[in-house]
């Protein structure tokens, strides 16, 4: 099995969420065995010993993300013409959707994955729906994205498949800090945490109506937010 899967980053260093999920699942799926065709923008960094990736990269480095789609197309062909591949896994069909569109129109025994973090693409209004039927497969991280592409887009709920994210390993279990405890006040408290960007699409609001519902059950559960934004 060999899949195309253009990227606009992949540093190992990075921290930045989209880009973290990508490094993980092309990763992951490298240690499967599978072969990865990745298409990174010029002097992208990235990891130089993962064992089944096959790094291709465009002339330039920075470019408007509209452009993106005339940029890719070519190498699609290009990777295609040397190493075929079967799927090309989009991160995001928002930008690179149409060149993968015009990719499969000709050479249409290779399937197109969609992945779908969030939902966004409903501000193009009819052309996403007729978009969005031309993928042979899409996966979301949540039933919420799941629910919306049904009802906006008219999607078969078969043609989706929810894979909710998973958690690095270096985030484990470990030994409070009884310092850190006492200044918050938090001994024989049990501790929910929000660590992020205080945005609507992170949408933190949420936790304090979770937090209200147990509360109505329990009065030793403490909310913690850990961040910063418009919505502090």
């Amino acid at each position: 099995m060999r899949i195309c899967s253009p990227q606009l980053g992949l540093n190992p260093n990075s921290i930045l969420g989209g880009e973290v999920f990508d490094r993980e699942i092309l990763l992951g799926l490298a240690k499967k065995g599978i072969k990865i065709e990745v298409i990174l923008p010029k002097g992208k960094p990235y990891d130089h010993n993962i064992k089944n990736w096959h790094i291709t990269t465009l002339p330039v480095k920075h470019f408007p993300a509209i452009l993106a789609n005339l940029i890719f197309i070519p190498y699609f062909f290009r990777v295609y013409a040397k190493r075929q591949f079967q799927i090309v896994r989009l991160h995001s069909p928002r930008y690179l959707g149409l060149g993968a569109l015009i990719f499969k129109f000709f050479k249409p025994k290779v399937k197109l994955i969609a992945t779908y973090h969030q939902f966004r693409e409903s501000s193009f209004g009819p052309f996403s729906k007729i978009v969005n039927n031309f993928w042979d497969h899409i996966i979301c991280d949540s039933q919420n994205v799941k629910n919306k592409l049904i009802k906006i887009y008219g999607l078969s709920s078969l043609k989706i498949t929810v894979v909710h994210n998973g958690v690095p390993s270096y985030l484990k279990p470990a030994d409070k800090d009884k310092a850190l405890i006492k200044k918050l006040k938090l001994e024989g408290r049990i501790i929910l945490l929000f660590m992020g960007f205080f945005i609507t699409r992170k949408n933190p609001l949420f936790l304090l109506d979770v937090l209200f519902k147990l509360s109505q059950k329990r009065s030793d559960i403490v909310l913690i937010f850990w961040g910063n934004g418009p919505l502090k």
